[in-house]
């Protein structure tokens, strides 16, 4: 088990109460024993990670999903600084957003980790859910090259502006066109039968 300074506690219990529209007080958060008197501890443990999540060199394929999000969001940050900064322009000349793919998929990813999160492992970073959950996060080793995999191989698998025309389609989220649905990426799909494989 990791000890924490009391610091680190308080800022992860400030994030959380942040985060959440946390009114009731009888409520029970997980890894917190509450007494009756208002004492209590908390716990957070280390993601248990299985042999793929510690040792592949590909995301594992049940954090495909959350790396597909990821990527999108940062993607999609990227498409709309670039169009803010170019009002003018309609679309994006095919050389900018061929330098968005490259800045997001060389990016270190150094906010993003993997955490236990309501029993299963999740990848956080941003654009997901999991950001703002309190808990301990792995980050480092193997997981920005895995995600820097993950966005080569949507390049490998779709054309930047292709995925960009994606970007541009406001009817469907980007995330959902980009990771789901009619994507030949589908990661987020409940029918993933379609899926591509990165092996």
């Amino acid at each position: 088990m990791m000890e924490y300074t009391l610091k680190t506690i308080l800022v992860v219990i400030a994030a959380y109460i942040e985060t959440t529209n946390y009114v009731n007080c009888d409520e029970k958060i997980s890894g917190v024993n509450q007494n009756p008197d208002g004492s209590g501890s908390i716990k957070f443990t280390p993601p248990k990670l299985d042999d793929e999540e510690m040792n592949s060199i590909y995301m594992p394929d049940k954090l495909k999903c959350d790396g597909c999000t990821i990527i999108a969001y940062m993607l999609n940050k990227r498409f709309d600084k670039a169009h803010r900064s170019r009002k003018s322009l309609k679309y994006l000349p095919e050389t900018e957003v061929l330098d968005i793919f490259e800045n997001v998929c060389s990016d270190e990813f150094k906010s993003c980790g993997v955490k236990e999160v309501n029993g299963r492992v999740r990848l956080t970073g941003p654009g997901l859910e999991t950001e703002n959950v309190p808990g301990v996060m792995q980050g480092g080793g193997l997981w920005p090259r895995r995600l820097q995999n993950m966005c080569n191989f949507i390049v490998d698998q779709m054309d930047e502006y292709d995925v960009y025309q994606l970007y541009l389609d406001k009817s469907i989220p980007f995330k959902d066109s980009l990771c789901a649905g009619s994507s030949p990426l589908n990661y987020c799909s409940k029918n993933k039968k379609n899926q591509k494989t990165e092996l």
